[in-house]
C-alpha cells in the first residue's frame, strides 16, 4: 500500500498541534494523544517525508532546520 507523502506531512502537522496546545493550556491529555499517534506515523516515515515536514515546519533561515537536513543526508 503506497502512502502518500502528503497525508503523512498532514498527520504531522496535527500532531504538532496537539503538542502546541498541551503546552499552551497545560493539558496532559493532548500530549498523550500525540504520543499515541506516534506508534503508526512512525511506519509511514522515510527520508522524503520527513525533509518535507522540516521545510514546512521551520522557518528558511532556521538554524535548528539546517541541523535536522544534515542529519537527514548523514542516515
Amino acid at each position: 500500500m503506497l502512502i502518500l507523502p502528503f497525508y503523512v506531512i498532514t498527520d504531522i502537522k496535527e500532531h504538532v498541534k496537539q503538542i502546541e496546545k498541551a503546552v499552551s493550556t497545560k493539558e496532559p491529555r493532548f500530549m498523550s494523544r500525540a504520543l499515541r499517534a506516534l506508534v503508526t506515523l512512525r511506519k509511514k516515515l522515510n527520508q522524503n517525508v520527513l525533509r518535507i515536514a522540516i521545510q514546512g515546519y521551520f522557518p528558511n533561515t532556521s538554524i535548528p532546520k539546517d541541523g535536522l537536513l544534515d542529519f537527514l543526508e548523514e542516515v
